[in-house]
């Protein structure tokens, strides 16, 4: 094996050189306190001392090995007056690199930092934990300084062992592994510490990979202790593509532009499998032939170009335009206007771009991205996710081609999923986000709102224009979205950021009560009481059923001039003065409720009710979408919109919604299960059981009996007219939640027990199951990611990413629990997603 001492003592010049580049590159792009950051990273991973930040008590592992404090790190350091550089022997870490945009075309001054920190593989489990939160609060620190950098803790022994790791915000978990280390291979940028062996591995000799490197260290051409090893890459196994979709599909709920490159790269090598050239080798063919040049050995112009030549090949040439276009708003760089300094990055852009034969306007319209309203964005995300979808489904089909089992772990495959469901699926009550960081805002200083009745040449409902209410102004505008009911629309106006208290709002509803004010007043109540943005989904809420977590009920929005003959008293209570069944006339004050809220999956959804039974609708919809081992909401409003009393209606439709909330969440057995109306003069009754909520007429008191009495002797599930004791234990039916399939597996003397919950929280039992638990999961998920590709060719087809959820029940300490499947026997811990 040719492993000749000039040639590696020329690469490893050539190396440092390759390394320096990037780095002045990357230090040209950053801000002030991006460059801070990037300088300290190092020395705050090589000190733990208390003045300084990341500082972590006990025997917190610190040190880089071959480590130097440059200049300019001092400097920085200087702020903290009291702390004073120390020499230290320790090196628990071997070697920290930035990776991904960093120092390429795709680094723009408000990229986020990835950095990996390899550390000594010797380190323990307790180490390696207080090295996490070391770098935790540097990621803490960094944030306060308007820089997000994430932190990496690499095992350099990982990639050859293919640990798998839980899924997290920014680790990819079991979904990535080979291709993970390609991408950080090509965009490394060394930041302290060792070198990587890699660089000097020629790409013929990657199937000898570990022999190479033994031959270099076994002839004393190198120092080990100068140099860290994370393995070769021969190849990526098939197994590996599909949860890398996957992954990148969930990457780009974020990061659309990033995402779209990075599918349609898994879409190409999937396409050249088994004979994939990975960008890394192609990256280092380059440079060990001699090629200086940045542009061609910059990790981001390598993507475009594989993906365009694939695109070109498959004559797909409305992606290859979108993935130039996502190329250059990545970029976040202005070329239709003057520049001042022509930098490395305009300079290497402008070149790349001089064959795509832009027309100025194009140019002009993705430089003004800054003011994009809805219309813009609207069209970029659909083709965005449209883009996303058919690689996806080209993924899957190569998946199934290959008969391959996905190389992902079940709960990893569910909380994927679940995110991507939550972002992507719609449904008819779900609100949709229409702008994922496509563009920094769509507010709207006016808007009007226009309410079509039935039988018009347009469909009935509601619609936005971003017009003030002038003839002149609506003649031939366009609307911006259409709902059936006004809460939905503006909710969805709300939530995508075209309106907020400050808004001019005008009405056009001839044929309704709902006036102006009532709508501004719901603006400001969405203000007071919702976020327009949330905090990010954690692991641990996608690995349950989804829980409702924020509520709103909007009351008599659409009626608020109900008028009652006679004033209520301030003091009137429920019991003398019923909201529902007032005076002689018995008059229904609750005309109509709207009701929103946002789930654990960070899902928001819209419900109209309307007519004498709309709070009976109401608490049938709200109570089934909890299952019985839910938490009751974090927060709960009631707005009322009435011109008279509505204090009072408001004050006692709170109370309905706490009462049939604690008797549906009840979990003693000792509650009501039931709970009696009358709604203008007519008596109704509201029924709890353990996998259903149901209303039914009451004519009279048999009639009543007759339904509480079927239900205690009976025991037996209003629904579906079958024993819900005798299928499945009561655990599995306090976990049912409607809308979703749930696998629960129940370990027996014989095989074990699988209980099969459906949508309509209907319950299948399979008894003694001898098959591998394993290869069922996979099944299973492979038979619903692919189940809408069995469409028709003139269908719509659409990628599901409702997947089912599958848990273990085990036994401890004499009782049943719950657990996600793969979770290794224990809750699986709290990580934010």
């Amino acid at each position: 094996m040719d492993t000749n001492g000039i040639e590696i003592e020329q690469r490893i010049a050539r190396l440092e050189a390759l390394n320096q580049q990037r780095l002045n590159r990357a230090r040209l792009i950053l801000t002030e306190s991006g460059l801070k950051v990037f300088e300290l990273i190092a020395p705050l991973l090589h000190f733990n001392h208390p003045d300084l930040p990341g500082y972590v008590g006990g025997s917190c592992p610190a040190g880089i090995q071959n480590y130097h404090l440059m200049e300019v790190q001092r400097r920085y350091l200087s702020e903290w007056e009291h702390f004073r550089p120390e020499l230290t022997d320790d090196s628990a870490i071997l070697g920290v690199f930035c990776m991904g945009s960093t120092a390429s075309l795709g680094q723009c001054c408000d990229s986020d930092l990835d950095v990996w920190v390899i550390y000594d593989s010797n380190l323990n489990a307790h180490q390696r934990m207080l090295l996490e939160q070391k770098c935790q609060k540097i990621t803490a620190w960094s944030a306060q300084m308007g820089i997000e950098a994430n932190f990496f803790l690499v095992d350099p022994e990982q990639f050859v062992r293919s640990r798998q790791q839980v899924v997290t915000k920014d680790n990819c978990g079991s979904t990535q592994n080979w291709l993970l280390l390609d991408e950080f291979y090509r965009s490394c940028v060394r930041l302290a510490g060792c070198n990587l062996v890699w660089f000097l591995v020629p790409v013929d000799c990657e199937e000898q990979y570990s022999e190479y490197v033994a031959a270099l260290f076994d002839q004393q051409l190198m120092d080990p202790r100068d140099w860290v090893d994370l393995g070769g890459i021969a190849r990526v196994p098939a197994e590996e593509y599909f949860g890398a979709a996957l992954w990148q599909l969930y990457k780009g709920i974020d990061s659309p532009f990033k995402a779209v490159l990075k599918t349609l790269l898994l879409e190409c090598y999937s396409h050249e499998y088994p004979n994939t050239s990975l960008l890394c080798h192609q990256f280092k063919q380059r440079w060990m032939d001699g090629c200086c040049d940045p542009l061609g050995l910059d990790s981001y112009r390598l993507v475009l170009d594989r993906v365009s030549d694939y695109l070109r090949e498959q004559n797909d040439w409305a992606r290859l335009d979108l993935a130039r276009r996502c190329f250059y708003l990545k970029t976040c760089m202005l070329l239709s206007q003057p520049q001042e300094e022509l930098n490395w990055q305009v300079v290497g852009l402008r070149y790349l771009m001089s064959d795509w034969h832009w027309p100025p306007e194009l140019l002009a319209e993705l430089d003004r991205r800054e003011q994009w309203k809805v219309e813009h964005v609207r069209k970029a995300y659909r083709e965005v996710l449209e883009a996303l979808m058919v690689g996806f489904r080209k993924l899957i089909e190569f998946a199934r081609r290959n008969q391959i089992s996905e190389a992902i772990n079940p709960e990893d495959i569910g909380v994927l999923s679940r995110k991507l469901y939550a972002s992507f699926e719609m449904t008819p009550s779900k609100v949709d986000l229409i702008n994922p960081n496509i563009a920094p805002s769509l507010f709207e200083p006016v808007i009007t709102l226009v309410q079509v009745p039935e039988g018009r040449n347009n469909p009935a409902g509601w619609y936005l224009y971003k017009t003030p209410l002038r003839a002149s102004s609506m003649i031939g505008a366009k609307h911006q979205k259409h709902t059936d009911h006004l809460s939905k629309l503006l909710a969805w106006a709300y939530f995508n950021g075209i309106v907020n208290p400050t808004t001019e709002i005008n009405i056009h509803a001839p044929a309704s009560d709902i006036t102006v004010d009532a709508v501004r007043r719901m603006v400001r109540d969405l203000s007071s009481a919702m976020p327009v943005t949330f905090a990010a989904t954690r692991k641990e809420e996608l690995s349950k059923p989804s829980e409702i977590r924020q509520l709103m009920l909007f009351v008599n929005l659409s009626h608020p001039q109900a008028r009652v003959d006679h004033e209520l008293p301030l003091d009137a209570t429920p019991e003398s003065h019923s909201i529902f069944s007032l005076g002689d006339d018995e008059e229904n004050l609750v005309q109509s409720i709207d009701m929103l809220f946002v789930s654990s999956w960070n899902e928001i959804h819209s419900y109209h009710f309307a007519g004498n039974e709309a709070i009976l609708d109401c608490m049938v919809m709200l109570t089934s979408k909890m299952h019985k081992q839910a938490n009751i909401p974090m927060r709960s409003d009631v707005f009322c919109y009435s011109q008279q009393n509505p204090n009072l209606i408001g004050q006692q439709v709170r109370q309905v919604l706490l009462d049939c909330m604690t008797m549906r969440l009840d979990r003693s057995g000792s509650g009501s299960d039931y709970r009696l109306f009358t709604l203008g003069g007519e008596r109704h009754g509201l029924f709890f059981e353990r996998r259903s909520v149901y209303k039914h007429k009451l004519e009279n008191p048999v009639d009543f009996y007759r339904h509480i009495s079927h239900n205690k002797i009976g025991g037996r599930d209003h629904a579906s007219g079958e024993s819900a004791d005798s299928v499945a234990p009561t655990i599995v039916e306090n976990h049912a939640s409607e809308g979703l399939v749930q696998f629960f597996f129940e370990q027996g003397l014989e095989g074990f027990n699988i209980y099969v919950v459906d949508e309509a929280n209907q319950v299948e039992l399979y008894e003694h199951f001898k098959g591998s638990k394993e290869e069922l999961v996979q099944s299973v998920n492979r038979f619903y990611s692919s189940s809408r590709q069995q469409q028709s060719d003139d269908e719509e087809q659409k990628v599901n990413f409702n997947l089912p959820q599958f848990y273990e029940i085990v036994e401890r300490n004499g009782s049943k629990h719950i657990l996600p499947y793969g979770a290794g026997g224990s809750v699986a811990q709290s990580v934010n997603l």
